[in-house]
């Protein structure tokens, strides 16, 4: 899964709640997350199957290029 994760960084991802482009990083505890400046959110995927889901939706936002 590590492996995964980090393949995640730095992916595009829209904002939930402004949808500004947002890049995806990964925390020191291996976690992907997102910082949204405009708005002000922080959000952490923290469970293996929310990040087995975002690993899904961007392969599908990437055409299958994951």
């Amino acid at each position: 899964m590590d492996e995964l994760i980090e393949k995640l960084r730095d992916r595009p991802i829209p904002c939930p709640v402004c949808e500004a482009k947002l890049k995806i990083r990964i925390s020191k505890s291996r976690l992907p997350y997102i910082v949204c400046n405009d708005c002000g959110i922080q959000m952490f995927i923290r469970y293996p199957e929310g990040i087995r889901r975002l690993i899904n939706k961007i392969r599908e936002a990437s055409s299958g290029m994951f």
